[in-house]
C-alpha cells in the first residue's frame, strides 16, 4: 500500500476521487454547476467579491483586482463579466497576449457584452490584428444600435472612434485610449 498520509491524486484513492468527481461534474444533473456551488459560496459573497474587484480596478490596483477576478473566474466560470474583468486587468497591465482569449470567454458566456466586444477589438488592434478588431467594432456598433440600451452608448461611441482611427491607418498601440 502507499503512505496513508499521501492525499495526492497520484494514489489509487486519489484516482478514485478524481473519477467520481468527473462523473458527477459531467452528469446531466451538474449542468450549470460551478465551483462556487461546490465550495458553498453564497450569491451575496460572489457579488461582494465582484464589487471589491471592480473597486480595486477603479483604484488602478491591478494586482489586487487581478487576484479577485481570477478567483471569480474560478468560482463562476460561466459569468462573462468575470472574464471581462480579468481581460481589463491584462490589458491595463500591458499584457496583450491573454486579452483576446479572456474577452472571447466573456463573449462566449454573454454574447451581447458590447463592452467585451469593444475591448477585444482594441486588444486585437494593439496586437496587429486590425482586420479582426475592425470586425468586432462593426459587430459592437450594430449590436449596440439594435439593442438600444442607453448603457451601451459610451461603448458604441468608443467603437466608432476606434473604427475611425483604424480607417485612418492609426493602428499602433498608442492610437486610442486604453480600457
Amino acid at each position: 500500500m502507499g503512505d496513508p498520509n499521501d492525499h495526492s491524486l497520484n494514489t489509487p484513492e486519489g484516482a478514485k476521487v478524481t473519477k467520481e468527481l468527473k462523473r458527477e461534474l459531467l452528469s446531466p444533473d451538474a449542468r450549470g454547476l460551478t465551483l462556487s456551488h461546490v465550495m458553498g459560496f453564497s450569491e451575496e459573497e460572489v457579488k461582494s467579491t465582484y464589487a471589491k474587484a471592480c473597486q480595486r480596478l477603479a483604484q488602478n490596483d491591478l494586482a489586487g483586482a487581478g487576484k479577485l477576478f481570477a478567483m471569480l473566474v474560478a468560482l463562476r466560470h460561466n459569468e462573462g463579466k468575470h472574464w471581462r474583468g480579468l481581460g481589463v486587468v491584462a490589458q491595463r497591465s500591458n499584457q496583450p497576449g491573454p486579452c483576446d482569449f479572456l474577452y472571447s470567454m466573456a463573449l462566449k458566456h454573454d454574447p451581447n457584452d458590447i463592452i467585451s466586444m469593444v475591448f477585444r477589438a482594441e486588444a486585437r488592434v494593439n496586437t496587429g490584428r486590425a482586420a479582426a478588431g475592425r470586425q468586432d467594432l462593426l459587430n459592437a456598433i450594430e449590436l449596440g444600435e439594435r439593442l438600444g440600451n442607453p448603457e451601451h452608448g459610451t461603448y458604441v461611441k468608443r467603437a466608432k472612434k476606434v473604427l475611425q482611427l483604424i480607417d485612418a491607418g492609426e493602428t499602433n498601440a498608442g492610437s486610442f485610449e486604453k480600457s
